[in-house]
Protein backbone atom coordinates (compact mmCIF):
# COMPACT_ATOMS: atom_id res chain seq x y z
CA UNK A 1 0.00 0.00 0.00
CA UNK A 2 1.85 3.02 -1.22
CA UNK A 3 -0.65 5.80 0.69
CA UNK A 4 -0.33 6.47 4.27
CA UNK A 5 -3.81 6.86 5.81
CA UNK A 6 -5.55 3.32 6.05
CA UNK A 7 -8.02 3.55 2.56
CA UNK A 8 -11.25 2.52 2.93
CA UNK A 9 -12.76 -0.68 4.31
CA UNK A 10 -9.46 -1.22 5.88
CA UNK A 11 -10.48 -3.65 8.77
CA UNK A 12 -12.84 -5.65 6.26
CA UNK A 13 -9.46 -6.10 3.50
CA UNK A 14 -7.15 -6.23 6.12
CA UNK A 15 -8.75 -9.52 7.71
CA UNK A 16 -8.97 -10.89 3.75
CA UNK A 17 -5.20 -10.86 2.63
CA UNK A 18 -2.27 -12.42 4.16
CA UNK A 19 0.27 -9.77 3.97
CA UNK A 20 0.18 -6.23 4.07
CA UNK A 21 3.57 -4.29 2.86
CA UNK A 22 3.36 -0.41 3.67
CA UNK A 23 6.76 1.91 2.67
CA UNK A 24 7.13 3.53 6.37
CA UNK A 25 6.90 2.79 10.15
CA UNK A 26 4.99 5.59 10.49
CA UNK A 27 2.19 4.36 7.71
CA UNK A 28 2.12 1.13 9.91
CA UNK A 29 1.86 3.02 13.43
CA UNK A 30 -1.44 5.31 11.43
CA UNK A 31 -2.89 1.63 10.47
CA UNK A 32 -2.19 0.18 14.17
CA UNK A 33 -3.78 3.53 15.49
CA UNK A 34 -6.82 3.78 13.66
CA UNK A 35 -8.19 0.60 12.83
CA UNK A 36 -9.60 -2.17 15.80
CA UNK A 37 -7.69 -5.01 13.93
CA UNK A 38 -4.90 -5.83 11.58
CA UNK A 39 -5.27 -9.21 11.47
CA UNK A 40 -2.73 -9.77 8.16
CA UNK A 41 1.09 -9.97 8.37
CA UNK A 42 2.49 -6.39 7.95
CA UNK A 43 6.07 -5.79 6.21
CA UNK A 44 7.83 -2.81 5.88
CA UNK A 45 10.15 -2.17 2.81
CA UNK A 46 10.55 1.86 2.13
CA UNK A 47 11.14 2.67 -1.50
CA UNK A 48 14.36 2.64 -3.40
CA UNK A 49 16.09 4.34 -6.20
CA UNK A 50 19.16 3.95 -8.27
CA UNK A 51 22.04 5.28 -6.68
CA UNK A 52 24.14 5.35 -9.82
CA UNK A 53 21.76 7.34 -11.71
CA UNK A 54 20.73 10.40 -8.58
CA UNK A 55 23.83 11.03 -6.76
CA UNK A 56 25.59 13.86 -5.78
CA UNK A 57 28.20 15.43 -8.18
CA UNK A 58 31.50 17.48 -6.69
CA UNK A 59 31.98 21.42 -7.72
CA UNK A 60 33.20 20.89 -11.28
CA UNK A 61 31.16 18.19 -12.69
CA UNK A 62 28.22 20.72 -11.53
CA UNK A 63 29.19 23.87 -12.82
CA UNK A 64 29.63 21.49 -16.41
CA UNK A 65 26.09 20.23 -16.07
CA UNK A 66 24.93 23.92 -15.06
CA UNK A 67 26.46 25.28 -18.60
CA UNK A 68 25.03 21.93 -20.53
CA UNK A 69 21.50 22.92 -19.22
CA UNK A 70 22.23 26.47 -19.89
CA UNK A 71 21.46 27.56 -16.01
CA UNK A 72 23.80 30.41 -14.59
CA UNK A 73 26.98 28.92 -12.78
CA UNK A 74 26.00 31.94 -10.12
CA UNK A 75 22.94 31.41 -8.76
CA UNK A 76 21.53 29.12 -6.16
CA UNK A 77 19.14 26.79 -7.40
CA UNK A 78 15.86 25.36 -6.13
CA UNK A 79 13.61 22.79 -7.44
CA UNK A 80 10.33 21.84 -6.98
CA UNK A 81 9.20 18.49 -8.99
CA UNK A 82 5.39 17.04 -8.90
CA UNK A 83 2.10 16.65 -10.35
CA UNK A 84 0.80 19.96 -10.21
CA UNK A 85 -2.39 19.07 -7.45
CA UNK A 86 -3.09 21.54 -4.93
CA UNK A 87 -2.28 19.05 -2.08
CA UNK A 88 1.28 19.11 -3.19
CA UNK A 89 2.08 22.93 -2.31
CA UNK A 90 2.93 23.96 -5.26
CA UNK A 91 0.92 27.58 -5.06
CA UNK A 92 1.89 27.87 -1.38
CA UNK A 93 5.61 27.87 -2.55
CA UNK A 94 5.29 30.49 -5.47
CA UNK A 95 3.02 32.81 -2.82
CA UNK A 96 5.99 32.46 -0.74
CA UNK A 97 8.50 32.76 -3.57
CA UNK A 98 6.76 35.97 -4.52
CA UNK A 99 7.88 37.41 -1.16
CA UNK A 100 10.93 36.06 -0.66
CA UNK A 101 12.93 37.48 -3.79
CA UNK A 102 12.25 40.41 -2.89
CA UNK A 103 13.87 40.35 0.48
CA UNK A 104 16.51 38.07 0.11
CA UNK A 105 20.16 39.68 -0.77
CA UNK A 106 21.28 36.20 -2.53
CA UNK A 107 20.61 35.34 -6.04
CA UNK A 108 17.98 32.29 -6.45
CA UNK A 109 16.36 30.96 -8.78
CA UNK A 110 13.19 28.25 -8.80
CA UNK A 111 12.87 25.13 -11.02
CA UNK A 112 9.58 24.00 -11.41
CA UNK A 113 9.13 20.32 -12.64
CA UNK A 114 5.78 18.55 -13.60
CA UNK A 115 4.00 21.35 -14.77
CA UNK A 116 3.43 23.21 -18.18
CA UNK A 117 1.35 26.07 -16.55
CA UNK A 118 2.18 29.76 -17.18
CA UNK A 119 4.19 31.19 -14.12
CA UNK A 120 4.78 34.95 -14.34
CA UNK A 121 7.33 35.20 -11.17
CA UNK A 122 10.44 36.69 -11.02
CA UNK A 123 13.44 34.06 -10.48
CA UNK A 124 10.76 31.08 -11.68
CA UNK A 125 11.45 28.89 -14.60
CA UNK A 126 9.22 26.19 -15.59
CA UNK A 127 10.75 23.14 -16.74
CA UNK A 128 7.60 21.01 -18.14
CA UNK A 129 7.62 17.42 -17.51
CA UNK A 130 10.91 16.11 -17.84
CA UNK A 131 11.55 12.64 -18.68
CA UNK A 132 12.44 10.25 -15.54
CA UNK A 133 16.10 9.46 -17.52
CA UNK A 134 17.27 13.11 -17.38
CA UNK A 135 15.30 14.10 -13.93
CA UNK A 136 18.40 13.43 -12.07
CA UNK A 137 20.40 16.22 -13.96
CA UNK A 138 18.19 19.27 -12.92
CA UNK A 139 18.40 17.56 -9.04
CA UNK A 140 22.16 17.15 -9.72
CA UNK A 141 22.62 21.30 -10.50
CA UNK A 142 20.13 22.03 -7.98
CA UNK A 143 21.31 23.24 -4.46
CA UNK A 144 17.95 23.30 -2.59
CA UNK A 145 14.50 20.81 -2.96
CA UNK A 146 11.40 21.76 -1.73
CA UNK A 147 9.07 19.19 -0.76
CA UNK A 148 5.74 21.18 0.04
CA UNK A 149 2.89 18.52 -0.13
CA UNK A 150 -0.18 19.09 2.04
CA UNK A 151 -1.23 15.48 2.04
CA UNK A 152 -0.32 12.63 4.12
CA UNK A 153 2.91 11.49 2.02
CA UNK A 154 3.11 7.69 2.46
CA UNK A 155 6.74 8.23 1.71
CA UNK A 156 8.28 10.82 -1.43
CA UNK A 157 10.54 9.20 -3.84
CA UNK A 158 10.68 12.69 -5.39
CA UNK A 159 12.33 13.45 -1.95
CA UNK A 160 14.47 10.83 -2.03
CA UNK A 161 15.94 11.42 -5.64
CA UNK A 162 16.85 14.92 -4.58
CA UNK A 163 18.33 13.81 -0.87
CA UNK A 164 20.41 11.38 -3.09
CA UNK A 165 21.79 14.08 -4.96
CA UNK A 166 22.79 16.18 -2.48
CA UNK A 167 20.34 18.52 -2.19
CA UNK A 168 19.24 20.43 0.97
CA UNK A 169 15.90 19.38 1.41
CA UNK A 170 13.33 21.47 3.48
CA UNK A 171 9.85 19.24 3.83
CA UNK A 172 6.20 19.24 5.08
CA UNK A 173 6.50 17.90 8.14
CA UNK A 174 3.93 15.43 6.63
CA UNK A 175 2.92 11.57 6.85
CA UNK A 176 5.92 9.86 6.49
CA UNK A 177 8.39 12.12 5.23
CA UNK A 178 9.80 13.03 8.56
CA UNK A 179 11.03 9.30 8.52
CA UNK A 180 12.99 10.03 5.12
CA UNK A 181 14.36 13.19 6.71
CA UNK A 182 15.04 10.52 9.29
CA UNK A 183 13.34 13.52 11.83
CA UNK A 184 15.78 16.05 10.49
CA UNK A 185 19.07 14.40 10.44
CA UNK A 186 19.31 14.97 6.66
CA UNK A 187 17.04 18.14 6.03
CA UNK A 188 14.73 20.37 7.41
CA UNK A 189 11.20 19.64 8.36
CA UNK A 190 8.69 22.12 8.28
CA UNK A 191 5.92 21.82 10.89
CA UNK A 192 3.37 24.37 10.11
CA UNK A 193 3.75 23.74 5.83
CA UNK A 194 -0.03 25.73 5.39
CA UNK A 195 1.81 28.66 5.94
CA UNK A 196 3.83 30.65 3.50
CA UNK A 197 5.62 32.64 6.35
CA UNK A 198 7.02 28.77 7.14
CA UNK A 199 8.34 28.37 3.99
CA UNK A 200 9.71 31.74 4.08
CA UNK A 201 11.38 31.77 7.18
CA UNK A 202 12.92 28.40 7.21
CA UNK A 203 14.11 29.43 3.13
CA UNK A 204 15.93 32.45 4.61
CA UNK A 205 17.78 30.49 7.39
CA UNK A 206 18.66 27.40 5.52
CA UNK A 207 20.08 29.86 2.71
CA UNK A 208 22.21 31.75 4.98
CA UNK A 209 23.42 28.49 6.34
CA UNK A 210 24.25 27.00 2.98
CA UNK A 211 26.20 30.06 1.80
CA UNK A 212 27.85 30.59 5.19
CA UNK A 213 29.32 27.22 4.75
CA UNK A 214 30.55 27.68 1.56
CA UNK A 215 27.77 26.71 -0.28
CA UNK A 216 27.61 23.19 1.22
CA UNK A 217 24.72 21.17 2.04
CA UNK A 218 25.67 20.84 6.29
CA UNK A 219 23.34 17.77 6.32
CA UNK A 220 24.88 15.68 2.76
CA UNK A 221 27.56 14.17 5.42
CA UNK A 222 24.85 12.58 7.38
CA UNK A 223 23.71 10.48 4.63
CA UNK A 224 24.78 7.36 3.90
CA UNK A 225 25.23 6.51 -0.11
CA UNK A 226 23.44 3.44 -0.44
CA UNK A 227 20.30 5.34 2.24
CA UNK A 228 17.43 4.07 0.13
CA UNK A 229 19.00 2.11 -2.87
CA UNK A 230 16.85 0.19 -5.24
CA UNK A 231 19.20 -3.00 -4.87
CA UNK A 232 17.99 -2.80 -1.01
CA UNK A 233 14.60 -2.26 -2.38
CA UNK A 234 14.79 -5.33 -4.86
CA UNK A 235 16.11 -7.91 -2.33
CA UNK A 236 13.51 -7.10 0.25
CA UNK A 237 11.16 -7.41 -2.01
CA UNK A 238 12.43 -11.00 -3.23
CA UNK A 239 12.67 -11.71 0.11
CA UNK A 240 8.96 -11.26 1.59
CA UNK A 241 8.05 -13.29 -1.61
CA UNK A 242 9.92 -16.12 -1.24
CA UNK A 243 9.00 -15.77 2.76
CA UNK A 244 5.12 -15.72 1.96
CA UNK A 245 5.83 -18.81 -0.71
CA UNK A 246 7.79 -20.89 1.62
CA UNK A 247 4.94 -20.20 4.39
CA UNK A 248 2.25 -21.10 1.74
CA UNK A 249 3.85 -24.28 0.65
CA UNK A 250 4.12 -25.24 4.75
CA UNK A 251 0.79 -25.19 5.35
CA UNK A 252 -0.58 -26.09 1.77
CA UNK A 253 1.46 -28.82 0.16
CA UNK A 254 4.13 -30.15 3.11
Amino acid sequence: FHGYQPFPKSEMICSNIDELILLSKKSYSNFRDNLNVISSKVSILNNGVDSLKFNALGNEEKKLLKEKLNLSKDTIYFSWCSQDRKKKGLEMILHAWEKLVKITTHKIALLVIGTDKSIELDCVKVLGKIPNNKLNQYLQVSDFYLFSTLCQEGFGLSLVEALKCGNYCIASNMGAVSEVLADGKYGRLIDFPNSSESWINVILESLDEYVNNDLKNPYFKNIPKDLFDIVYWNNGLNKIIKEAKDSFNQRYYI
